[in-house]
């Protein structure tokens, strides 16, 4: 698993996953002249080193007919002077494989949507776990440009898969707290996902904590009928929720009898024996001894 010690030994460092950050051999990488060098960047990035058409990321990034094709590409190059000058000693990992394409060479550089995307496609438990950990936030939140919906959406998708396989993997092995962990993160970034949701609700049930279950359907509730007040959760998550409900009130009878029970054994009488009281007295002075 990588560590933060080998991110800093990266000779470039490159973080999409909430705000772009950049770093040359540990140092930030310089003010680029303008945001969509920051775009251009990242959709290199995103390519995985594979190559990408020249017109392709002049459309994506400077639409035609709203540019002109010929200004279009006119911005391109001069955005790519601007980031081959802010990486400095690593400029020629942007490369042309030919005329018409670019690519940025990943070779031993430290990028987190790279190895997001490699640890969620390995699967196991361990590469999972990576995965999450990389994942700080949606793709460059800070971007509005359309291109990025599709791959911020993705990166959500399989951030919440990971969350959700790491879930199921821990109630199988018996720890449900890991997995309602794991579910509460998974609902923090999707509060209507109600799959996770009711796993949750799940999960805290077999951790004994009923009424914290019982409050994941009511905040749920609450969170629905915000906007529409004839919403409800679905039938299987309200099911679990009345037998959830169930299981409080018999658990409560069960308390309750017990303690009345309790009180009615303190209160039994406790019998006097026999050797108490004058008659013991009395048999410390035996008939004929005299006063």
């Amino acid at each position: 698993m990588e560590t933060i010690d080998d991110a800093a030994l990266a000779p470039l460092t490159l973080r999409l996953f909430s705000e772009f950050e950049g770093y040359v051999h540990s140092h930030p990488l310089p003010h680029l002249r303008t945001r969509k060098e920051k775009w251009l960047l990242a959709l290199l990035t995103l390519a995985h080193g594979r190559p990408v058409s020249r017109v392709r990321l002049a459309q994506m990034l400077w639409p035609f007919p709203e540019t002109l094709e010929s200004a279009s590409a006119h911005n391109l190059r001069r955005s790519l002077v601007e980031i081959r000058k802010a990486l400095g000693p690593e400029a020629t990992r942007l490369q042309s494989p030919t005329r018409e394409t670019l690519s940025l060479d990943l070779t031993g550089a430290d990028v987190d949507v790279v190895a997001f995307d490699a640890a969620f496609a390995r699967g196991d438990e361990a590469s999972l776990r990576q995965a999450v950990a990389r994942y700080r936030g949606p793709l460059l939140i800070e971007c509005t440009e359309d291109w990025v919906l599709t791959e911020r959406e993705d990166r959500l998708n399989a951030y919440r898969q990971a969350l959700n396989g790491l879930a199921a993997r821990a109630l199988d092995h018996d720890a449900p707290a890991d997995a309602a962990h794991l579910l509460r993160r998974a609902i923090a970034v999707d509060p209507l996902w109600e799959p996770a949701r009711r796993k949750l609700m799940a999960a805290l049930r077999r951790c004994g904590d009923v009424p914290a279950a019982l409050l994941v359907y009511r905040d749920f509730l609450r969170l629905l009928q915000r906007d529409d007040p004839r919403a409800w959760p679905s039938p299987e998550t309200t099911a679990l929720y009345q037998e959830l409900q169930r299981e409080t009130f018999q658990t409560s009878r069960q308390d309750i009898l017990s303690r009345s029970a309790s009180r009615k054994a303190r209160r039994i009488p406790v019998p006097v024996h026999e050797t108490g009281g004058s008659r013991g007295s009395l048999s410390r002075n035996p008939a004929g001894t005299g006063l």
